[in-house]
């Protein structure tokens, strides 16, 4: 086998383990503001239903308007995200990659199949690239390495791509929750 088919193989590889961790990310990202969505209602209808039992009626009234647009704007948000699209559009991608890298073509072929798929999907970002080196080489402890054969490093910049990707999927659902929580609690008598 060429080198240069064993380059593109492990570049072939490299795009579609990124692409996993960006469906992942993705649904991860779906589900979470889901939840968000999901907390926004059970809000809006306990304020409804409980309005009377607050100190103040007009307050409860206000806190049920300003719940209701967050949930209109969270909603208007989530649509124009498509995660779950998204991530289903990844999924696709990588499957064609990992037939593709298995295939026993020419390089110069093998480029231009590559090519074909990777015009056809929405890319990752340079963040779930990162996060997926990181992931591989702190979590998992495998060595990762680039088409020409250097090891990559678990650098800080892709820690930060790891744990910001991580964090900002869950603080969106935690924060509803220490939301809801909060203006519930500043309501009672």
């Amino acid at each position: 086998m060429s080198d240069d088919l064993e380059t593109l193989r492990n570049r072939i590889w490299l795009t579609s383990k990124a692409r996993k961790f960006a469906e992942h990310k993705c649904h991860q990202r779906n589900v979470s503001l889901h939840f968000v969505v999901f907390i926004s209602t059970v809000t809006v209808i306990g304020f409804s239903v409980f309005q009377d039992d607050f100190c103040s009626p007009a307050a409860a009234s206000k806190a049920i308007t300003s719940v209701s647009v967050l949930l209109l704007a969270i909603s208007i948000f989530l649509f124009g995200q498509r995660f779950g699209e998204r991530a289903v559009m990844h999924r696709e991608c990588y499957l064609r990659l990992d037939r593709l890298r298995d295939q026993s073509e020419s390089a110069e072929e093998l480029a231009r199949e590559y090519a074909n798929v990777l015009h056809a999907y929405p890319n990752h970002t340079s963040a779930d690239f990162d996060s997926f080196v990181y992931s591989e080489i702190v979590l998992n402890r495998r060595s990762v390495t680039d088409p020409s054969g250097e090891e990559y490093k678990a650098t800080f910049k892709r820690g930060l791509s790891y744990f910001g990707i991580t964090l900002s999927t869950w603080v969106w659902p935690l924060a509803a929750l220490a939301g809801a929580y909060l203006i519930w609690t500043f309501m009672q008598c």
